[in-house]
């Protein structure tokens, strides 16, 4: 199930792929009138982002929710990077999908002796 989540004022560093997640929030007037929020249960699994359109609206492949509490505060995580290099050799090609011409300066690299 596809659902989206629109108003959304500021995204930040949130990419298609991002893991969402919410969590409920309750708020708590101590005794000099100050407001505190308080988190309640675990955080819950919405989705991974699939789409962000122009307007900061946010569609989110989810397997179970359909309807976000009201009072809620929704963050995301990145999923894990895999991209260390594991062998004994590896190729890499590298392209220019442009049309004008570039200039490759350096190439690093993180790679982990899976054996001897």
């Amino acid at each position: 199930m596809i659902i989206t989540i629109d108003n959304i004022q500021e995204l930040s560093s949130l990419q298609i792929g991002d893991i969402l997640y919410y969590q409920e929030l309750s708020f708590i007037v101590d005794e000099s009138g100050e407001v505190y929020q308080q988190t309640q249960n675990n955080p819950v699994l919405i989705g991974a982002v699939t789409n962000i359109n122009n307007n900061n609206d946010i569609a989110v492949d989810t397997p179970e929710v359909s309807v976000l509490p009201a009072n809620c505060y929704i963050f995301f995580v990145k999923p894990a990077n895999k991209s260390n290099v594991r062998g004994y050799y590896m190729d890499v090609t590298m392209t220019n999908s442009k049309t004008e011409r570039a200039e490759l300066f350096g190439v690093a690299t993180n790679i982990v002796e899976s054996s001897k």
